[in-house]
């Protein structure tokens, strides 16, 4: 029945829907329908993107929420949001303005959403920092307009107490690797501090069990094992100066998101094979590569192909699954999919075909009781001779089904009126005008799998004036009970975040870390 909907609605040709994706939408992959489709909703103004299946799945693909940041010129609101396989919106975050990566991580054992950085098993934060210094880069033929000796950017990756915001380990790129090492020339760069060459490009970092790091470097076609002890150089893999010997179909070129499978001996790789002045393949791809640091030798162990066959000139992601399966998203190439072990394409999905993009795709598992109400909208639809009620929970993931009740006063007593089984983002529920007679004032409130009523509600007249919460739900969750709201986290962080953007080296790339509570976990974000 969801298949069947989803393509009698690719026939219209709206740029906006209520449901979350299209099944091999010519008019989409077109642009007939915009650069960024995106649904829209009666209970609130959130807008996020809309899926077009290039490969539909066979199957239910594995569970587990897709969380990525949708952000570019056709994005009509960019920022962090997670979604389930068909699209359909569980939480948007798009409140805290655009971001380059949105992950579930887990931080002094509670699970957290963040955004811009890393949390390590030991509770501290992974950063990578650009700082503009000045140079001599006499030697590649840059003459500076300012007298001075030219300027260049500086990869730093940084390790950070969360608590304290202080630098515990901190790593500089011009102490490792020779700017004659890497791949980006600095063709008209370099001459000022308003243009300075970008050699390195640090684009990803890792910490291991071991206290050492994997950091990427874009423009050197290079990943760094760097030692946690002293910061030295353990090994190179791939680039001008590699450690490794280089197997078949092992290099890349423009990569980003390297990340050990196995410690060691095998990791993933986003290979971009491209960038925005040059193409070296005709294709990007996922790349799972074995490591033997016995004999210094890398081979390539899988490659998975995108479904369009095209490079990606930026960014993207590899992510390995539970049941042995990879998920890879293209980066600038606005699609996403998930491939078996052998790299079979089990499904592909595009989210734009305008300047649409997101840094990486992931999946996790998440559950949210939010501590802010539900929204709702009230239409009285006069063809039907009915009240339609619409319900809506920003990211609620346990809500089961919606309860609309009846009161003849506001700070009354309630009456339920009907339960709707929860539909996507957004359920409808009907209810005769004949049954609403008696009443001025509406109620609806998620109901869990197991009865449970989730706090708060939400209300509105009759006459569709949404009104704020008066009263509070029996049953709701611990979590969702103690959090703080949301708005009154924002402003405490706004403020956290002006203290302690001076502190250590995070002040030199104006960062800070700071909380606000998604259902009853703190939400860790950084501001640069």
């Amino acid at each position: 029945m969801r298949r069947e909907r989803a393509l009698l609605i690719c026939l219209l040709a709206f740029v906006d829907q209520a449901w979350g994706y299209y099944n091999a939408s010519g008019e989409y992959s077109s642009g007939a329908l915009g650069g960024s489709p995106y649904q829209t909703f009666q209970s609130t103004d959130l807008t996020p993107v809309t899926l077009n299946f290039n490969v539909f799945p066979a199957a239910v693909p594995e569970p587990g929420y897709l969380f990525y940041a949708p952000r570019g010129t056709a994005v009509k609101q960019p920022g962090g949001q997670i979604i389930d396989w068909e699209g359909n919106l569980i939480y948007d975050a798009s409140a805290y303005g655009q971001t380059m990566s949105f992950q579930q991580m887990s931080y002094q054992g509670e699970d957290v959403l963040g955004m811009w950085f890393q949390i390590t098993s030991n509770n501290t934060a992974l950063i990578t920092i650009y700082s503009v210094e000045q140079y001599d880069l006499s030697s590649y033929d840059v003459t500076a307009t300012d007298g001075s000796s030219g300027w260049i950017i500086a990869g730093y990756a940084q390790e950070i107490n969360v608590t304290s915001g202080e630098a515990i380990f901190t790593w500089k790129s011009l102490d490792h690797v020779d700017p004659s090492l890497c791949y980006a020339s600095p063709g008209s760069t370099g001459v000022s501090e308003s243009s300075p060459w970008d050699y390195f490009h640090i684009n990803s970092i890792e910490k291991d069990s071991s206290g050492n790091y994997l950091i990427s470097s874009r423009h050197c076609h290079a990943i760094y094992y760097v030692s946690g002890a002293d910061g030295s150089l353990l090994w190179t893999l791939n680039g001008m100066n590699s450690s490794f010997t280089m197997g078949e179909g092992s290099t890349f070129e423009w990569q980003h998101h390297a990340r050990w499978t196995v410690e060691g001996q095998q990791m993933t790789i986003f290979d971009n094979a491209a960038t925005a002045w040059v193409s070296n393949e005709t294709e990007a791809r996922g790349l799972l590569v074995n490591i033997d640091t016995s004999s210094m030798s890398a081979t390539l162990a899988q490659a998975y192909l995108p479904w369009n066959a095209t490079v990606s000139e930026s960014q993207g992601s590899v992510q390995t699954q539970p049941n042995g399966n990879v998920l890879v998203g293209w980066g600038q190439t606005p699609f996403f999919g998930e491939y078996d072990a052998n790299g079979t394409l089990l499904w592909s999905a595009q989210f734009g075909v305008g300047d649409v993009q997101s840094y990486r795709v992931l999946r996790s598992n998440w559950t949210g009781y939010p501590t802010w109400s539900p929204s709702i909208s009230v239409v009285s639809n006069s063809s039907t001779s009915s009240h339609d009620v619409y319900a809506s929970w920003n990211g609620a993931t346990e809500v089961s089904t919606w309860e609309v009740l009846g009161s003849a006063f506001q700070d009354g007593t309630y009456t339920s009126l009907v339960n709707s089984t929860k539909e996507g983002f957004e359920t409808l529920s009907s209810i005769p005008q004949s049954q609403t007679g008696g009443y001025s004032f509406l109620q609806v409130r998620g109901v869990a799998a197991n009865g449970t009523v989730l706090a708060p509600a939400a209300y509105a007249a009759l006459n569709g004036t949404v009104l704020s919460s008066t009263s509070t739900s029996t049953g709701a969750s611990a979590a969702g009970a103690s959090a703080t709201s949301a708005a009154s986290a924002a402003q405490s962080a706004k403020s956290s975040a002006a203290g302690r953007s001076e502190q250590g080296m995070m002040g030199m790339a104006g960062m800070a870390v700071w909380s606000v509570v998604v259902g009853g976990a703190a939400v860790l974000v950084s501001l640069s």
